[in-house]
């Protein structure tokens, strides 16, 4: 299963999957959310980015932070310093 949700304001486009296509030249620089049971490997509602392990040779899904897995807090936004 296969769906595109675009982001607006010029973030592109993530597909969202149960099952990931196979790690490769084609598939470099891709985000998928999986949307899928969580297993080892991956967490359901987590974003993967292919990525090319330079130690390994080889193309692999590496998660990425997003921000609303974000860890770190933030001060309240003072709008009249704007």
């Amino acid at each position: 299963m296969s769906l595109i949700q675009t982001f607006p304001n010029g973030g592109g486009e993530s597909s969202q999957v149960t099952v990931f296509p196979t790690a490769s030249a084609a598939e470099l620089g891709s985000i998928y959310q999986y949307i899928g049971p969580s297993t080892l490997e991956y967490e359901n509602g987590c974003f993967y980015k292919c990525i090319y392990d330079e130690t390994t040779s080889s193309y692999a899904w590496e998660p990425i932070q997003t921000q609303s897995d974000s860890t770190y807090e933030t001060d309240p936004i003072d709008f009249d310093d704007f």
